[in-house]
């Protein structure tokens, strides 16, 4: 049996809370949600 995996997305910008961006947009996340994962990630990286 052969299983397939779903196509994934690659972001193309460089900087890291664009591409997150780019994904989150990807997946249709709500935008509460976004914001709260670019908080968390800003605030992971300071």
């Amino acid at each position: 049996m052969m299983s397939t995996k779903p196509a994934s997305y690659i972001p193309q910008s460089v900087r890291l809370l664009d591409q997150l961006r780019e994904v989150l947009r990807y997946k249709h996340y709500s935008l509460r949600t976004k914001e709260a994962y670019l908080y968390w990630v800003k605030f992971f990286v300071r």
